[in-house]
């Protein structure tokens, strides 16, 4: 029978708020980034139909016709998807393009790793941080309030 080791420590994860002082730099990025992924899903609109076409073609060929109608649903509800994501894209372009210069936009959260013992302050520990960034560079760290 294996024994359980006592530790005096572990790592966890805790979360860090990335903030962005916006610059017309960040704004441009941003928007290109963006643009990008619409145009990707814009390519996937087109592979659906495309892709539904040839279903149809080789289910035509095979006479089950009762099939195309399963396809086009499943095809319909995919291009939905895929519009509603590019609406909220482009929602979120006017939103960028609209932010006033020097403001603090709220990028996300990533996580940073914490080393926990014995005897710490577990609630000072695992408190959140806000890094505050301009145009790529961490300008301010601090904990929280």
């Amino acid at each position: 029978m294996q024994q359980k080791e006592n530790l005096n420590s572990i790592t966890i994860l805790r979360t860090v708020n990335l903030k962005v002082i916006v610059t017309e730099d960040f704004k441009k990025y941003a928007v290109f980034q963006i643009e990008e992924r619409i145009k990707i899903l814009k390519s996937q609109l087109d592979q659906v139909d495309s892709t539904l076409q040839g279903i149809i073609q080789a289910l035509e060929k095979e006479n089950q016709k009762q099939r195309i109608s399963e396809f086009q649903e499943g095809a319909l509800k995919e291009k939905n998807r895929i519009a509603i994501e590019i609406k909220g894209l482009e929602n979120q372009v006017d939103y960028l393009s609209d932010l006033p210069l020097n403001s603090i936009f709220n990028q996300g959260a990533l996580q940073s790793i914490v080393d926990i013992g014995i005897g710490d302050d577990l609630y000072q520990k695992l408190s959140g941080f806000d890094v505050i960034v301009k145009d790529g560079i961490v300008q301010e760290i601090k904990p929280i309030a």
